[in-house]
């Protein structure tokens, strides 16, 4: 008898720890400490940037919100899609060039802490600014064979 006892304790434990270590909600699925994104600076507002790639699912066992509440991006309701609310500009002038938050993870009917994931957002150039030429016209005599990335002194 005593013997079944201390069996069906130890069995209790293992069954307990392995509860323990299969409860990865929150985690990064790729087993990351931050998520990365790229975002073209002509993105419409209101688009989707990126989806995180966090276990857990958002309409069931955990809930995510932004630590900073006046980003140019938002969380969808339910859902782990980034939503672009301001717009981008990678000169800086109508926008910001690159954004940086941190998305709050918690995980629903669980007293564990929250658990923050710093999402990085680099926003790339698109070809929307005219050159400005200074002292234009300029004049410049090219030969037929000059080689791609010749720079002329």
């Amino acid at each position: 008898m005593w013997k079944t006892g201390a069996f069906i304790i130890l069995g209790l434990c293992f069954v307990k720890a392995q509860i323990h270590l299969i409860d990865s909600r929150c985690y990064l699925a790729e087993g990351g400490s931050a998520e990365n994104f790229l975002a073209s600076e002509d993105a419409a507002v209101g688009s989707v940037l990126g989806t995180l790639g966090i276990n857990g699912d958002p309409k069931t066992d955990i809930s995510l919100s932004l630590r900073e509440k006046d980003s140019p991006v938002t969380i969808a309701p339910l859902s782990k899609n980034i939503i672009l609310s301001k717009p981008l500009d990678k000169e800086g002038l109508e926008g910001p060039a690159s954004v940086y938050v941190n998305v709050i993870c918690d995980r629903r009917m669980s007293n564990d802490p929250s658990f923050l994931i710093p999402v990085n957002i680099r926003v790339t150039d698109v070809n929307d600014n005219s050159p400005a030429w200074i002292g234009a016209p300029y004049v410049v005599n090219i030969s037929e064979v000059t080689i791609v990335g010749t720079r002329k002194s």
